[in-house]
């Protein structure tokens, strides 16, 4: 919010560029307010009050806005994205100031904070059937690779969410191992290229997208087949089965036929990957002409 002698400053500044006032005070326009004006002249006693009028009616309406903002907060049912957000605000190993889902931050440098806030990647989402309030979190590693939080660092999180959340709204965190990712497929390639280059270029647009998939995104037989089919070289790509495993579900087939899936969102928000589950079978196109 502003100050008085910055609402003053504002209102002598327009004033002195003004070319009527300049003509019926007499001074250049530009000039100073300093050098024309007394301290004690009306016209600046006037310039004053305003100004002290202008701060007043400022202060008010701040007043105002902090009441309205704190009543909607208290007293309206947060939205999935507030406990997002609320997820991703909280600090490992620190506490909150007391009747508030605030915490106490003087003292902290900006490094502290960003150690404490361990988890990196959230999302929430309402199950429809259960009426339960789903949070998927993960943290990274040193190399920025996303990972499960710890167990104490969950237990720290659920307690957190337990004191911030709404009365009467269930949540359930999901803080799983990266779901498994494994892939066969024939790539038809042309023959004027290498084969082995092709092939690696392969695994890494695979890697590619699967790593860079947003948080909780859907994973998609389109969306793999797009990336392959940019490769330099690429004619043709005849997907075969991709599985999507995890320790607490049941395997996910993106497979075709009716059995098969089009398109999944991993149970942990987010994949692993390793070479040795992405088998490509290389063959020559046109050959089999």
């Amino acid at each position: 919010m502003r100050t008085i002698a910055e609402i003053k400053e504002s209102m002598t500044q327009a004033f002195m560029q003004n070319e009527e006032a300049a003509k019926l005070w007499g001074f250049d326009v530009g000039d100073s307010w300093d050098k024309v004006m007394s301290p004690v002249s009306v016209e600046n006693v006037l310039f004053y009050i305003v100004a002290v009028c202008c701060y007043v009616v400022e202060s008010l309406m701040a007043t105002h806005k902090s009441e309205v903002e704190t009543m909607v907060t208290t007293r309206m049912p947060h939205t999935a994205k507030w406990y997002r957000d609320k997820t991703l605000a909280f600090l490992y190993g620190k506490d909150l100031i007391d009747g508030t889902d605030e915490y106490a931050t003087d003292g902290m440098s900006e490094e502290d904070i960003k150690k404490s806030r361990v988890v990196k990647h959230a999302v929430a989402v309402e199950d429809m059937k259960s009426g339960v309030l789903v949070i998927k979190v993960a943290g990274e590693d040193g190399d920025g690779k996303r990972q499960p939080l710890t167990s104490d660092q969950c237990e720290h999180l659920k307690t957190y969410l337990g004191e911030v959340k709404d009365a009467g709204v269930r949540i359930e965190v999901i803080n799983s191992t990266p779901s498994g990712f494994a892939l066969e497929a024939d790539v038809y390639y042309n023959a004027l290229l290498d084969r082995d280059e092709v092939k690696e270029e392969c695994k890494n647009v695979i890697k590619s997208y699967i790593e860079n998939l947003e948080f909780n995104g859907i994973l998609s037989r389109n969306g793999i087949e797009d990336v392959l089919r940019g490769v330099a070289g690429v004619e043709i790509v005849q997907l075969g089965g991709i599985e999507i495993h995890n320790s607490v579900v049941s395997d996910v087939f993106l497979s075709p036929g009716s059995n098969g899936n089009a398109y999944c969102r991993p149970y942990a928000g987010y994949c692993s990957l390793d070479d040795d589950k992405i088998k490509l079978n290389m063959k020559i196109y046109g050959q089999d002409l």
